[in-house]
């Protein structure tokens, strides 16, 4: 069998973490801590895991990490309050919000209620219009509405991130992305455009998906479906008949088994036939960690920036 070159996030996520320690470091000495955010509602394993990760990343890179948790029950207006005290406390930096919410809950409401010059995963309306805008990706991201900078969402970020490390060719290349959500597949193919790719965005109801697929030169596996959605999507359900030896593929999707195991959307046995494929777990988890903790330094740089400015 050939074998499938490895996109690890493990070397990427170092790079960053040494970087933006230092970065986060130097703000703690002018009495500036860095303070991330978590508001979660309930308790789905594949939310718990990204929460350890980032305490995990959050400890080695100086950045300070608070979680809110708020039952699996708990209404919307409970959930706006926490976020806009979040909103008003000088002290933090930036704002995570864990999506998909519970049924019931008005997601749109939340992300938009998140101040901009906070929203370090770029869920808000003001961040996703940026974003929808731009024909090409800014230099730098955040400060929200300050000179109309804006944060990108984290995991399409990372994709983005992990095809420039291994030098993965994206202008004028066919790229495929399974999954519409504005948590990732919208915004990874909106950042593949800015990129010069050439876009189809797939989805569980898409005809000759299998064959769609293989045609890409990368493939962006978002689907977040397990068996139990019943929409025709299945837990590692992207086979080898999805995909073709000369592809990159970027395995986004996260499930927790019963063995509490993590896997990714595409199926082990798959393995020898992709050109290069990321891992899971040890893949885009752990670049959009880091990328999260980036964001909350630049917002905190910012911060900093208009609290000296305001002085003088």
């Amino acid at each position: 069998m050939r074998e499938t070159k490895k996109l690890a996030g493990k070397p990427i996520a170092d790079e960053m973490r040494q970087r933006d320690r230092a970065r986060a470091e130097l703000l703690l000495s002018r009495g500036v801590a860095p303070l991330l955010r978590v508001i979660r509602v309930g308790e789905k394993a594949d939310d718990l895991a990204y929460e350890k990760r980032i305490l995990s990343a959050a400890a080695s890179a100086a950045v300070s990490v608070s979680v809110k948790a708020l039952d699996a029950d708990a209404q919307t207006g409970a959930l706006l309050a926490e976020i806009e005290r979040a909103n008003r406390d000088s002290e933090v930096h930036g704002i995570l919000l864990f999506r998909p919410l519970p049924k019931g809950m008005d997601e749109k409401a939340a992300s938009d209620a998140i101040s901009p010059r906070k929203d370090v995963d770029g869920v808000s309306g003001v961040s996703m219009a940026r974003l929808y805008e731009a024909k090409s990706l800014p230099e730098k991201t955040g400060g929200g509405a300050a000179g109309g900078r804006f944060f990108l969402p984290c995991t399409a970020e990372a994709v983005l991130e992990i095809l420039r490390y291994y030098g993965v060719p994206i202008e004028g290349k066919r790229a495929v992305v399974i999954g519409r959500s504005t948590v990732i597949g919208k915004p990874a193919a909106l950042l593949l455009l800015a990129k010069d790719a050439t876009v189809t965005v797939a989805h569980s109801r898409t005809e000759n998906l299998p064959e769609i697929c293989a045609g890409a030169d990368i493939l962006v596996c978002a689907a977040g479906m397990t068996a139990e959605d019943g929409e025709g999507g299945v837990r590692g359900g992207i086979g080898r008949e999805y995909l073709s030896e000369k592809q990159a593929v970027i395995d986004v999707g996260i499930h927790v088994g019963a063995d509490g195991a993590l896997f990714g959307d595409v199926d082990a046995a798959a393995q020898g036939c992709p050109a290069a494929l990321t891992p899971v777990p040890g893949g885009v988890g752990s670049v959009t960690a880091q990328i999260l903790l980036a964001h909350v330094i630049d917002a905190a740089e910012d911060a900093a920036a208009r609290a000296a400015a305001a002085e003088d």
